[in-house]
């Protein structure tokens, strides 16, 4: 049983709060409506979600572990473009997909990184050159595997990004309270298949935002629940960072010459999303995926659900 903190400490908490973190007067970003509904069929348990690097109307979804290893080409209102499978492969635990503007072209960064009970030695991280979308699907081929331990053992994670403009992999752990920011550099995929072992090291534990106010000895388990993140994306400009959780997403802008280290000195700015308990074709309880869009005015949402719908935040 954790113990009650005195009412000090809350006190301390919230001071340390104001001279860390900054808020944003205005939410960044509001809840818009619905932009429409995922048509594939076989996206059931849509785990995440990715923009395209080569057109503005294409989005990229994967599906969480149980699923085959394949690659859904949607529009942003849903409809289905195609499907990739993804030949040297395997979904064990696929948590999170990210784009990836290297060198080399465009790449879609598949997340591997679930690890519910904390036994996986390392977990895999594929790049995937972005399949061009002149058809309704085929086959889309590995470039580049990469085997990633946490310096501190093993962890959960579902929430993935890459920061194209300092080519490095973010990777936001769930179930650490607070939760806690690793950082795997990246380098351009070589010729052919490789596989590459890396270490994921802690850049920063996370004390600003939703974890804020919730000192871990006084976390309840609704409220813990609430706050995990369950994906995150990186703007196109690199200074931007979205975050997913079960209730909210954030928008974290990046002080100016800062870096992820400055995550609790940045400006937070929550965007209220529609209750978890609401009914009917446009809830969505399983908040699973995020990505922005090319041109940085919007944040799409899905999720955990036959045909689940695409919400719309718009940016300002």
């Amino acid at each position: 049983m954790h113990a009650v903190l005195p009412r000090w400490c809350w006190a301390v908490g919230l001071l340390t709060q104001i001279l860390t973190c900054s808020w944003s007067a205005e939410p960044a970003a509001k809840y818009v409506g619905v932009a429409g509904f995922v048509e594939a069929d076989g996206l059931r348990e849509a785990s995440g979600l990715a923009r395209s690097g080569r057109r503005g109307d294409l989005l990229w979804v994967v599906n969480d572990s149980g699923n085959r290893p394949e690659l859904y080409a949607i529009a942003t209102n849903g409809a289905h473009l195609g499907t990739w499978t993804v030949t040297n492969a395997v979904n064990e635990d696929w948590e999170d997909l990210a784009l990836w503007e290297s060198s080399d072209g465009p790449m879609l960064v598949v997340g591997d990184v679930g690890d519910n009970v904390g036994v996986r030695s390392h977990v895999t991280v594929y790049m995937i050159p972005e399949p061009e979308v002149a058809h309704t699907g085929g086959l889309a081929r590995v470039q580049m595997t990469l085997h990633i331990r946490y310096e501190h053992g093993p962890c959960d994670c579902e929430a993935v990004a890459v920061s194209s403009s300092t080519s490095e992999l973010l990777l936001l752990s769930k179930r650490d309270r607070p939760p806690a920011l690793y950082v795997v550099p990246l380098v351009p995929p070589r010729e052919g298949p490789t596989v590459t072992n890396l270490v994921a090291r802690r850049c920063v534990t996370l004390t600003a935002g939703p974890w804020a106010q919730c000192p871990d000895p006084v976390w309840s388990l609704p409220r813990a629940l609430e706050v995990m993140p369950t994906a995150m994306d990186v703007d196109p400009t690199g200074r931007r960072l979205v975050i997913l959780t079960y209730s909210d997403a954030w928008i974290v802008e990046l002080p100016r010459d800062g870096h992820w280290a400055t995550l609790n000195h940045a400006t937070w700015s929550r965007c209220a999303l529609p209750v978890r308990d609401a009914k009917g074709p446009e809830a969505l309880r399983g908040r699973e995926a995020i990505a922005w869009s090319r041109d940085r005015r919007t944040v799409y949402v899905t999720g955990e659900r036959r045909h689940p719908p695409i919400w719309i935040l718009h940016v300002d």
